[in-house]
C-alpha cells in the first residue's frame, strides 16, 4: 500500500461484500466476532444458513443493519486485518481507494 492510498468513504457496497465473502467464507465466524457479534447470534446464522458464503454475507449484512452509517470501510478494513482474520490483502483490495 502506498502512502497515498486512503480508505474508501461511506458504507461498503454490496459488490465488495460479496467479493469479500467469496474469499473469507471459512473465517466468517471469526470475522463476525471481530465485528462484535455474540456467540448466540453466530449460532443462529449457522442454523439458518448451511453455506459458509451465505453465513459470511449474513454477518456482514447484519453488521451493516446494526451499525448503520458506522458500518464503514474503515471498520471493515480493521476487521479484515485483525490478527485472527489475517486478510490484509482483502482490506487493501476492497476497502482502499485504488
Amino acid at each position: 500500500m502506498s502512502a497515498r492510498q486512503q480508505i474508501k468513504s461511506g458504507t461498503p457496497a454490496t459488490n465488495d461484500l460479496l467479493n469479500i465473502c467469496t474469499e473469507v467464507r471459512l473465517k466468517w465466524k471469526v470475522l463476525g466476532k471481530v465485528l462484535g457479534f455474540q456467540e448466540l447470534e453466530l449460532e443462529q446464522i449457522t442454523e439458518d444458513h448451511a453455506d459458509s458464503f451465505e453465513r459470511c454475507y449474513q454477518v456482514l449484512l447484519r453488521w451493516m443493519q446494526k451499525c448503520g452509517s458506522q458500518a464503514s470501510y474503515d471498520v471493515l478494513a480493521r476487521a479484515l486485518q485483525h490478527p485472527h482474520v489475517k486478510r490484509q490483502d482483502l482490506a487493501f483490495q476492497y476497502c482502499y481507494e485504488l
